[in-house]
């Protein structure tokens, strides 16, 4: 999950997440404010979500809260990404440099962290590079999105057809977590969505009376509550990760099939309607907010090493309400560090050292 920051259409960011010196350069005048305030709160989202996730079985306002980050926040994050990549050139000769070689390095970091952290047997044999773990679905995913999104582009109707795909992705067993296949299906219309969405589309998103906005958070916490509170559904199914049949919705054969494909086609309309009230919603001036919200990708990256000690911090004996605030102190203090400049600066030595020693410069 990585993502440049600037936000000139005819650039080609590395997504949502990232920041660098180019940005510096440009200064802040070119850039929108109200995206890097909807970065920073979905970044934040994140690692809230992330940590109600491991107590997500266990208390159920957690579930709640869980399942309503994971109706919209990636949605969002992917949208984004296809909105910062207006140019179609740049995009693919940038991808293996910006998306797949920090995926590999991440990975292969996050791979040996968990086995230390569970005290488990570290070999190199038993790194699986195509198999993502946490959220670096998303940096493959994108890798991939954008490596093929010239050719994607001059496909006529490529986002109903997208659309298509998505829901269709679910039905093949041979799909599914591996190389992200499932997700860079059923995401992909957003990315695309995000990269037809125009400046003059926003103007007139921004033109919407406020209290549309209010009244689309209402309607979408409201069909949360009924999908995943009162008829129970498995927030499992908010990953997009998995083939149809693989969550228990209560039903069987082909009926739980067409079941789960309209429930996907549900999730993304709410999505949808997400992405639109936080366009309405978010303001546009320039503050902390907008400029932590310039360096995103260090929160995105480093925040799942301590998250996967969070729990294991955490005192066996607290109470529903204790947990929730604990969450929201934790993520609120990762997301707030994470995104101070000293971070972006030395993940971009690093990089920049990576990518000199891999790549000849003409």
């Amino acid at each position: 999950m990585k993502l440049e920051d600037s936000v000139s259409e005819s650039d080609c960011t590395p997504g949502v997440l990232q920041s660098g010196r180019r940005q510096e350069a440009i200064g802040t005048s070119n850039r929108d404010t109200q995206i890097d305030n909807c970065k920073f709160i979905l970044i934040f989202l994140m690692v809230f979500g992330h940590t109600l996730e491991q107590f997500r079985q266990e208390f159920s306002i957690a579930s709640l809260l869980f399942s309503f980050i994971y109706l919209f926040h990636m949605e969002a994050f992917v949208f984004l990404s296809g909105y910062h990549s207006k140019n179609v050139e740049k995009c693919r000769e940038t991808a293996f440099e910006r998306f797949f070689v920090p995926y590999v390095l991440v990975n292969f970091l996050t791979y040996a962290w968990i086995a230390l952290i569970n005290g488990s047997k570290f070999s190199i044999t038993g790194f699986q590079l195509f198999m993502p773990h946490s959220t670096l679905w998303f940096l493959f995913a994108l890798f991939v999105w954008r490596l093929l999104l010239k050719d994607l582009a001059r496909i006529r109707l490529i986002l109903p057809l997208s659309i298509l795909a998505g829901l269709g992705s679910g039905i093949f067993d041979s799909l599914g977590i591996y190389y992200s296949l499932t997700r860079i299906f059923s995401f992909l219309p957003f990315f695309l969505a995000g990269y037809f969405f125009q400046t003059k589309h926003l103007e007139q998103i921004r033109k919407v009376p406020r209290i549309v906005g209010c009244l689309l958070v209402v309607c979408v916490g409201a069909v949360c509550f009924l999908l995943f509170d009162v008829l129970d559904l498995p927030p499992g199914l908010l990953y997009l990760s998995r083939n149809y049949g693989y969550y228990d919705i209560g039903l069987a054969g082909h009926s739980a099939l067409w079941a789960e494909m309209a429930l996907r086609f549900l999730f993304y309309i709410l999505a949808a309607g997400m992405i639109i009230a936080l366009l309405i919603l978010v303001p546009r001036r320039d503050g902390m907010m907008a400029r932590l919200g310039r360096n995103t990708m260090t929160v995105y990256l480093l925040h799942f090493f301590v998250i996967r000690l969070f729990k294991k911090w955490m005192p066996e004996d607290l109470s529903e309400p204790e947990c929730i605030l604990a969450c929201v102190f934790v993520s609120v203090v990762l997301t707030f560090v994470f995104s101070l400049p000293v971070f972006t600066r030395v993940y971009q030595r690093i990089m920049r050292g990576v990518t000199h020693g891999l790549f000849r410069r003409t």
